[in-house]
Order: structure tokens, then sequence, then C-alpha cells
């Protein structure tokens, strides 16, 4: 009970102590910008089709099973349900993605306290990772993607495994490895293959520490339930959706493994060459702070260390060697390499400390240095998400956007409008939807050859606008910078 009541409060103390320093990068003005388009505003239109019709299993988009975004639909459901509870907005959108984050932080600096006996390294390696504008910006926590998701549950299930490691009384030993099993079952959910990237490195790791594992049935039974259960919804889904398991291949497997999906080439190097940008200037002393904990780290220091750096060597390697590359790819990475640099440095200052007598000036010193190195980076981010503001290059580009939310939230209703876009537009269309169900009638065209006389239309597009001056005589019933709302009165003569 006394244990119990202890790892309550630490949990505790972790919760409140993540929440402190990532409020601001991770929930700030979180509804500041709209929906991005590609992946958010495609999850975003999946999960509003599940809002509005009940359908859980099969995402739809455009009215048509989703055969492009083929991810099993945990975000989606995450995203749904908040949608319930907060309506239809922004934030329900991307809670999933900033609680992510924020329970990403806690695991850490809960592994901190919990393993080593101290919060700093923890509370550094939160630091790092609320001022990395890789882990906050695109497809970070503040934008409704797979990729925070997956590194939370990915972390929970490395934690577990590294818990079963070092455990030997068996009773506990069982709980960490179901645990690190519900973990890797979970992450699949959450993004499929990717979650898998990690198992392979750590089989030697259970060769070395558990070699007798690999002769009972109970292992091997456990881990072909957990395959079963994690690839369970592929099934049910190719079931009533033929076509799907295809669809996962060429978007999940072979199609981005072995070429270059969409455009998306880069040489092998493409990440490791980016981390220093991504996740800021602390990457340089991943690799020499994970050398020094395990030749000279103390305690469960050199296995933590060794565990968390062969992952995250590994899956960088796996996504080098994958034709198809993303930018966010990488973000699974960021826990691991902030959390064994903070521990690295941790660990160097506090043997350089007891070297010259100073030991008991430990604390002090890493809460000086945690706050020296923290307060620049995190004030920068603090500007960047207090307003959040467009690159000047996608200001026309996300106008409509905001001229659409912003009918919304002054309960301003558009009846019997055409919404006209010729490219892709799922950030759009969604806004578009949202109106519809608060009561406004936009129906959509793709072509301006759909545009006559009669309707009212909504444009943002330059050709689009230079096609109806030149064909059209117009009443401008309402303009936005490049977003105009007209009616359409005539045609002008040949």
């Amino acid at each position: 009970m006394a244990l119990a009541r202890r790892k309550f409060i630490l949990l505790l103390s972790a919760i409140g102590i993540a929440l402190f320093l990532v409020y601001v990068p991770f929930f700030l003005h979180l509804d500041g910008l709209t929906l991005r388009i590609w992946d958010e505003a495609r999850m975003a239109s999946n999960s509003l089709h599940m809002y509005l019709t009940g359908e859980l299993l099969v995402p739809h988009f455009e009215g048509r099973p989703d055969m492009w975004c083929t991810k099993p639909p945990v975000l989606l459901w995450l995203q749904l349900g908040f949608m319930k509870l907060l309506g239809i907005e922004e934030v329900a959108l991307r809670l999933p993605s900033a609680l992510s984050g924020l329970f990403i932080c806690v695991l850490l600096i809960y592994m901190s306290r919990n393993e080593l006996h101290t919060y700093y390294p923890g509370i550094l390696a939160t630091l790092i990772l609320a001022t990395s504008m890789g882990f906050v910006g695109w497809h970070g926590v503040r934008t409704g993607d797979y990729d925070i998701l997956l590194s939370f549950s990915t972390l929970f299930y490395l934690y577990q495994f590294y818990l079963y490691l070092s455990e030997y009384d068996p009773r506990r030993m069982s709980k960490y490895f179901y645990l690190f099993l519900g973990g890797v079952a979970f992450a699949f959910w959450v993004k499929g293959v990717a979650a898998l990237i990690f198992l392979p490195v750590l089989v030697p790791f259970v060769a070395i520490k558990k070699p007798r594992e690999f002769g009972s049935l109970r292992f091997w039974v456990a881990c072909i339930v957990t395959g079963l259960v994690a690839i369970s919804y592929y099934f049910i889904r190719e079931a009533v959706n033929p076509g799907y398991l295809e669809a996962v291949y060429q978007n999940e497997i072979g199609g981005r493994l072995l070429d270059a999906v969409e455009g998306h080439g880069h040489p092998f190097g493409y990440y490791i060459s980016a981390l220093p940008a991504r996740l800021g200037g602390w990457v340089w002393f991943f690799i020499p702070a994970a050398a020094y904990l395990m030749f000279f780290g103390t305690g469960k220091e050199p296995m933590i260390s060794a565990l968390f750096t062969s992952a995250a060597v590994w899956y960088l390697l796996v996504v080098s060697s994958a034709q198809t590359k993303l930018p966010w790819y990488d973000i699974p990475t960021f826990p691991l390499i902030a959390f064994v640099t903070s521990l690295g440095v941790f660990r160097i200052f506090s043997d350089f400390l007891l070297k010259v007598h100073l030991r008991k000036y430990l604390i002090p010193f890493m809460a000086l240095f945690i706050l020296g190195t923290g307060f620049k980076p995190y004030s920068r981010m603090y500007d960047t998400v207090f307003k959040p503001k467009e690159y000047s290059w996608d200001r026309d580009y996300y106008r409509l956007t905001y001229f659409l939310r912003d009918k919304i939230r002054n309960d301003e209703k558009l009846e019997d409008h055409i919404l006209v876009d010729t490219v892709y537009c799922a950030h759009n269309k969604f806004y578009m939807n949202w109106m519809n169900h608060e009561g406004s009638s936009i129906d959509f065209a793709h072509r301006m050859k759909y545009i006559v006389p009669g309707k009212k239309y909504i444009i943002h597009q330059g050709n689009v606008n230079d096609y109806i001056q030149t064909q059209f005589r117009v009443r401008l019933l309402e303009e936005d910078h490049n977003v105009k709302r007209y009616e359409i009165l005539e045609r002008k003569d040949p």
C-alpha cells in the first residue's frame, strides 16, 4: 500500500511538472491556425464523417471509403470523442496530439524519478522536446496527426520492455511483459506497420537478458495473440471494404519502402542531417552522452541508455533506408534521444562535481543549468505559439479556411452557395461541411465549367476569379483579400 501511494504521488508530481513546462508550447492557442491541408485535414474529414454518420469502422472521404488514409482508426476515434465533448472545432481535433505530447513528457519525468531517483534528466528532456520545432510544429503536438500519438505509444512499450528486462520476480516480470505487448498492439492500431519498426532491435536484448524466454510456450503464445489482436482491424475492414489490404500494402509497406511516393524521395542521410534543426542543438550531445552512460553510468543508467540509443539509431536507419521520406517520420526517436542526452549530461555533471568535491551543489547547479539553457528557446517558442501566424506564402492559400471559420464563429449562415476549388482541398471541404452542419447550404464544384448564371459562388483561386470576370457579369457580395463571394448574373456577350 505504501509503495502504491508513493508511485501515485510520483505520478501526480510528474504530471504537475510536465504540465507546467509544456502548457505554453503544447496547448496555448491550439486553435490559432486553421487545419493544415493533407494529413491533418484528411484525418479531420474522416473524423467529421464519423461524427455526422456514426460510421466508426471505415473512414470515409468525399462520401467513399478512404483508401489513401489506411491507418487503423484509433486517432479518429479519439478525435471523435473530443468532438462529442467539445463540439466540432480545431481544439477537439488536435487534443489527442497535444495530450500525447504531455503524456510523453510525464512518462520521461516519471522514468527519471522512478528509475534514476532524480527529476532533472526528465525535466531537461521535457524542455528539449518543448522547445523543438520538429516535435511541436508540423505533424507535431499542435496538429491533428498520427505521429505524436505513435511516439507516446512506442515510448510506453519501450519503457515497459525495459522494466521487463530489469525485473526477475516472475509475477512482476509477467506484468511488464503483458504491458509491453499491450503497448505494441495499441501502437499498431495507431499507425500500423510503423509501430513495429522498433521491435527487431529488442530481440538481442531478450537473447542477452532473458534467453530462457525463447523456450517458453507462454512467451510465444502471448506474442502470437498480440499479433492477431494487432492485425485484426485489417482483416475486419477488408471483409467490409474489399481492396483495403492492397491499399495498405501500397501506402504503408511496399509502395513507400520501395518507391518514392508522391515525389518524397530524398538521400539516405536526410533524417540525420535534419536532426539539429528539428530537435535542436542538443542532438550533438546524443552519441557522446550515450557512450559515456554505457561505459561510466551507474545503476540502471547503462541498460536504459543502451536500449533507448539502440532503438533510436535502428529506427533512423530503417526510415532512412525507405525510398519515401517525409520530415516527420523521425519524431518517434525524439523522446529517446532527448532522454539519453539529458541523462548523459546529468551523469557527466554529477561525476565532475564529485571529482572536484562539489557534489553537494549538484541540485542547484542542474537547476541553474536547465534554467539557463532552456530560457531562450522556451521564450522563442512562446513567441511562436502566443499569436500563431501564417507564413507569408501561406496567407492567401489558407485565407478561405479563416473566412469560413469566421462565418461559423459569428453564427452567419450562407444559403444556396457553391464553393469552387479546382485542386485537392480537404481543408476547405472540412470547413464547408462544418458550416453545412451548422445550418448553411453550400455545395462544392471542382471545375470552372460548372459555374453558371443565377447562382452564388465562393471562390479563392486567382484563375477562377479571372475566369468569372472574363465570362460573366457579376455582383460582388463580399470580399476578404483573395476570397470573394459572387452572384453570377449573366454571361457576357461572346
